[in-house]
Parts: structure tokens; sequence; C-alpha cells
């Protein structure tokens, strides 16, 4: 907002800035209409007037915020509605076909593309499963759109409706993403975590810490969560987790701070389980580790197996 309502001066100063060194001869190395350190503090200072206030309004433009980043630190600027997506859409993905009849979907965090997660894709695909590697709904090469999670999870689920998978692997905030998906009606009989959030409302401090906002929006940001999704963001993630029919594997990097390690203990203590907590590694070197690796697809054989004795 108060970056929006100085942006027409600032591109003033910078045109004049540009003729004056077109005429002096002086041209400073910083690109033309380069603002986006300047868009950093305007907004963090913005949040922070707001949380002392008004908060309500500074929860409402912290979750706009957050549901709006595009990955490079873009942000969509509108919401598009199209009426054919009522029925479900191709996504953007990309399909790494295996030997074996074990096949997974593995999902891409927040502020992120499937990129993201193509070391561990094609891992998997070498040891001869079968991957899809979709770029979430409303990001990557999808049409750009302001989604919450769970409409990115409902798109999801209409998405692959009728079709089975052996696992859901997903990294970071995709693991919410899958747990709102399977609510949906995705069809796994797996779900593996990767440095996941225990819950929405783990989320949403995390972001507030990690964006420099005040944490004393994290109540109204939760109350308003709650008021507009009609549930509770400490309950997003949980209840699956909790209830999952399903085989649940959580792995964490030792050194994640993006996510802390204890959110994986969380996790498998409410599927009366272990996490895997793999060290020397973070929140995205362990996509590219061997160990993970290995781990996700002993998990997948299991599940084949225990699928096959039955």
């Amino acid at each position: 907002m108060l970056f929006e309502l100085a942006l027409p001066g600032l591109c003033l100063a910078e045109t004049l800035r540009c003729l004056t060194g077109a005429v002096t001869g002086r041209r400073s190395p910083r690109p033309p209409f380069a603002f986006r350190a300047l868009r950093g503090r305007m907004e963090r200072k913005e949040i922070a007037l707001l949380a002392r206030f008004a908060p309500e309004r500074g929860a409402r433009v912290v979750l706009s915020r957050f549901e709006g980043m595009r990955p490079g630190g873009g942000r969509i600027r509108q919401r598009i509605w199209r009426p054919d997506w009522r029925q479900g859409a191709p996504l953007a993905q990309r399909s790494l076909n295996g030997a074996s009849p074990i096949r997974v979907l593995l999902l891409h965090g927040w502020n992120a593309d499937r990129r993201m997660v193509m070391p561990l894709a094609e891992a998997l695909a070498g040891a001869g499963i079968a991957v899809i590697v979709p770029d979430l709904p409303g990001e990557g090469d999808n049409h750009a759109e302001r989604l919450s999670f769970a409409e990115k999870a409902q798109r999801l689920a209409r998405a692959y409706e009728g079709q089975s998978f052996d696992a859901v692997i997903a990294h970071s905030a995709g693991a919410l993403v899958a747990a709102l998906a399977i609510e949906a009606g995705l069809d796994s009989k797996g779900l593996v975590t990767v440095c996941g959030h225990l819950s929405m409302a783990k989320m949403l401090q995390g972001y507030l810490r990690v964006s420099g906002a005040s944490p004393d929006l994290l109540a109204p940001l939760l109350s308003w969560y709650g008021r507009r999704d009609g549930e509770d963001p400490r309950q997003v993630g949980p209840r699956v987790y909790r209830r999952f029919p399903g085989r649940l594997l959580v792995v964490h990097a030792s050194r994640d701070w993006q996510v802390p390690p204890a959110e994986a203990h969380e996790i498998a203590a409410l599927a009366a389980s272990r996490p895997l907590i793999l060290d020397r590694c973070n929140h995205h070197s362990i996509l590219s580790d061997q160990r993970l690796q290995g781990a996700v697809v002993a998990f997948l054989s299991r599940n084949a197996n225990q699928k096959s004795a039955v």
C-alpha cells in the first residue's frame, strides 16, 4: 500500500536520475526502476504501523501477501477466476516414467515451483518409480492466481480426480497442501512429509518471523484465517496426520531454520511414529540428499509389498 502510493513519485525521481546521468555522462550501475529493496522496507514499515494501530487490517494484509507470493519474490496483483476450472483442469506438470508399478505425486512448497523438487523426482525415477511433479495451482507455469491453501488443495484434488497414488511426497508448505488435498478426495495410500509444517498456524507464525513482521499479529492473523476459511488453522494439518489411514513417513533436516525440526517430532507423534532427522543438510539441500532418496524408496517398497500381500 505505502509502496504503491509512492510509486509514481519514485518513478519520476528515477526518470530524472536517468536523464541527469545521460546529460552529464555519469550513469549509475543501478538499473532503472529497481525498487525491490525500497519496497521491502516500506512494506515492513507498513505492517509495523498496522500491527500497532489496526492489527486486524494488518493480519489481512499479511495473509494476502503470503498467499499472493510468486517464485522470485514477485506478487500476484489481482485475483482471476475462470469458470471452466470448476470442473478441474490439467496442471502444468512433468511426468517421469518408471519401470515399477509404483506411482507417486511429488509436491513443491511455498514460493517455489516443480524445479525445486526435481532432484528428488529424478532420483526416484532412477529407482524405477513413476513420478508426477506438478506446479501447484496458481504457481509456476500455471495461470497466476492468488489462492488460499485450501483452494490450491481443492484444485489439486480435482486435477487428479479418478487417479490413485501409492504416495504423495510433499516438501515444506506442500505438506499442508497435500493434507488438505487428501481431505478433498485425493486418493493416496501413503504420505511423506519433507521438512513439512505441523499446521497452518505454525506456517503463518513462521512467515511472520522470516518476513520481519510483529509477532503481535499472530493472534489476529489466526483469528482472521479461521473466520475466512471456517476452520481452526491449528488443526489444518494435524487433523489429517492424526487420522490418515495409510502409512506416514516424516523426514526433516537437522539444520532447517525455516521449519524447526521440532515440528517433525510433533507430526510423527500424531501418527504414533518417529521422524527421520537427517543431519548435515538444511531445508533445501535435503532434496538432493541420497539418504532422503533412499528412505523414500524404502518406504514406497514396503508399501508396495504390503499391498501385494493383501
